[in-house]
């Protein structure tokens, strides 16, 4: 399964903060049915940018709802947001992409929701 390379990602985040002063340092694949989802770690001197966010990569259009939904990515992101504006806490999406790799959305890691809970593949840095 193809995915970013840290370099790629470490480019992606830079923009998303703009600042050149970041890098991922660490990146932890989590088991996911249908998509590619990993918890990036984050370094920088800058204390406004969080330590961690969630890439996730869209292999498909199977959901939860039904096995074929067109624009699944859209709808999802779309989701986010009206959720957010309603008060529940759901992640921000940071940034959101569509590269030949397919669709991917940065989010923010919402403390005290650990994936770590979650099984999950070792360290893939």
């Amino acid at each position: 399964m193809k995915t970013y390379t840290s370099a790629e990602l470490t480019s992606w985040l830079r923009d998303v903060y703009q600042t050149h002063a970041l890098t991922v340092h660490q990146r932890l694949p989590y088991s996911s049915f249908h998509h590619h989802v990993e918890c990036l770690g984050i370094t920088s001197p800058d204390a406004s940018i969080p330590r961690q966010v969630i890439l996730r990569m869209y292999r498909g259009t199977l959901s939860w709802w039904c096995q074929e939904t067109a624009d699944l990515a859209a709808r999802e992101w779309l989701g986010l947001r009206h959720a957010a504006s309603a008060g529940v806490v759901v992640p921000k999406l940071l940034s959101a992409r569509e590269t030949p790799l397919g669709k991917a959305s940065l989010l923010q890691y919402i403390a005290g929701n650990s994936l770590r809970r979650q099984r999950h593949v070792p360290n893939a840095l």
